[in-house]
């Protein structure tokens, strides 16, 4: 399976500190006897592994060829990379490609906590009970947004608009936290890979787009957008994720150190407001289907692109933080099962936490 790929950190890690050529990294991992110290918990990667085995036992379909999948298992305050599937099937060499580290997706509504809900907070101009109007603007001769469900509910809390994922409120809010304000978020403290032109205008053209989309416009890997959650599940801080810790030579002598790096970006007041709003979602919201939420408090947030080409599921229990990606290389509408993310990090989740 497409476990932990030391290989591809320490390559590139050689070829920077020894300014090595690849072929030169290549020879020194395969022929130096070199030991690579992972992160890897081998439960965890266990856990992956059998789930990823008996994947399509979760999916349907479509004209005969299954969605694809990826895993990321981090540990929530040093964001260690624990476990990883890249694909589905059998791994067959190294330096292949890897649906969690080098697959760029837009996020859908994952990204909302991250973009709106979490700068508002932190701001101190919104609360977890500020009150907003559900219902669509009318912009350009047509009422915009829509959510999901077709359903407006009125006057709702940020909680209910974060749990139940409306597009209605996300919109105001950003509104009124400011586009900048948002973007420098994303970028700066949640280390999403984006640039100024992805603000696309800002909110001119956003009635064409969908509102959790407005900085994703190139998408983000799995790893990237699963670690940012990491500040809401750490206090405030989130911690450059490491899949392997030192590199030693055949002497022992250590040639590479992978040395822990964190970083305040959020007070812990906002991160324990978003992690109690983030249990809501899953007790409550989007994410009520999880059955490990039953024996495991968990929070998290789901998340579907646009044409519903994308399925997501970030989410972490106190031990763990574990995101989950579904869909097909070639974007294509999954017409049935939104549900499959949520089940694959229910397995995921069950297994790990057995131990």
């Amino acid at each position: 399976l497409y476990n932990v790929d030391n290989y591809i950190a320490a390559y590139n890690d050689l070829i920077q500190k020894y300014n090595l050529s690849p072929e030169g990294a290549h020879m020194m991992i395969n022929k130096g006897g070199l030991n690579i110290y992972s992160t890897m918990d081998i439960t965890v990667q266990k856990a992956v592994d059998s789930t990823f085995e008996s994947y399509i036992a979760y999916l349907k379909p479509q004209n005969g060829k299954y969605p694809e999948a990826s895993c990321v298992v981090l540990d929530p305050y040093t964001s260690d990379i624990l476990g990883i599937a890249g694909g589905v099937g059998k791994k067959s060499a190294n330096k292949i490609f890897n649906r969690a580290t080098d697959s760029k997706r837009p996020l859908g509504s994952v990204i909302k906590p991250l973009s709106v809900y979490c700068p508002a907070i932190e701001s101190g101009n919104l609360t977890y009970a500020s009150v907003y109007d559900d219902v669509p603007l009318y912009r350009d001769g047509t009422f915009w947004p829509h959510n999901a469900n077709e359903q407006y509910s009125g006057l709702v809390s940020l909680n209910y608009a974060l749990e139940h994922s409306l597009n209605t409120v996300s919109v105001k809010v950003l509104q009124d936290i400011g586009l900048d304000r948002s973007f420098n978020f994303c970028k700066e403290k949640f280390k999403l890979n984006l640039d100024k032109n992805d603000k696309n205008d800002g909110l001119k053209n956003t009635k064409y787009r969908s509102t959790t989309n407005i900085y994703d416009t190139n998408g983000e890997t799995l790893l990237t957008a699963t670690n940012a959650y990491s500040a809401f599940a750490n206090g405030g801080y989130i911690a450059t994720p490491r899949s392997y810790l030192y590199v030693t030579d055949n002497y022992g002598n250590i040639i590479l150190s992978n040395d822990y790096s964190s970083e305040r970006v959020i007070s812990n007041d906002t991160a324990s407001l978003m992690t109690i709003m983030l249990k809501n979602v899953v007790n409550n919201g989007t994410a009520r289907s999880l059955k490990i939420k039953d024996s495991i408090e968990i929070a998290g947030k789901t998340g579907t692109s646009g044409q519903c080409e994308d399925k997501w599921f970030i989410g972490y229990s106190p031990n763990y933080l574990c995101g989950v990606w579904v869909g097909y290389d070639e974007p294509t509408t999954i017409y049935s099962g939104g549900t499959y993310a949520l089940s694959i990090f229910d397995s995921v989740m069950a297994k790990a936490h057995l131990n």
